[in-house]
């Protein structure tokens, strides 16, 4: 079923509320994977103030140019879908590039849109593979660790 950005954004709010106090968390970090890559950037501006001051970085894999608050079969198929909710790119310019990691594979599709930000100030990752990274998960884990780690020394 189709989603707002503000119910969204809601769900994600109550996430962090819950583990910041149940785990005292203090650093944040966001990671969403192509449909989910693509929510976030609009759904972290909708969040409030403490909340987004505790995200330390905003890891984003295969993002695309279009969001949609509503999964589809053909999206899974690799269709393009409607892209009503905009696109994310857009939403990245009320966003500290600082905070912004985004990784994609080499071979990924053609509406993969790190390529996009690499003159923003943000991380542009690119690793070997497609959409999937080769199944390569332990050098995607890597690279979002080691963004991690950079971001919190500084």
């Amino acid at each position: 079923s189709e989603r707002k950005p503000e119910e969204t954004a809601s769900d994600l709010s109550k996430i962090i509320d819950f583990y910041r106090k149940q785990w005292k968390v203090k650093h944040v970090l966001l990671v969403g994977y192509s449909f989910g890559a693509d929510v976030v950037p609009a759904t972290y501006q909708l969040l409030k103030p403490t909340e987004k001051a505790a995200v330390t970085q905003m890891s984003l894999l295969s993002l695309s140019h279009q969001v949609d608050y509503v999964i589809s079969v053909l999206g899974w198929l690799g269709q393009k879908t409607e892209g009503a909710g905009g696109d994310p790119v857009a939403d990245l310019k009320n966003v500290d590039p600082k905070l912004v990691q985004c990784i994609y594979g080499k071979d990924d599709d053609d509406d993969v849109a790190c390529p996009a930000l690499k003159d923003s100030g943000a991380e542009v990752v690119e690793l070997p593979g497609d959409h999937h990274f080769d199944e390569n998960y332990d050098l995607l884990t890597k690279s979002i660790i080691d963004g991690l780690k950079r971001r919190l020394q500084d």
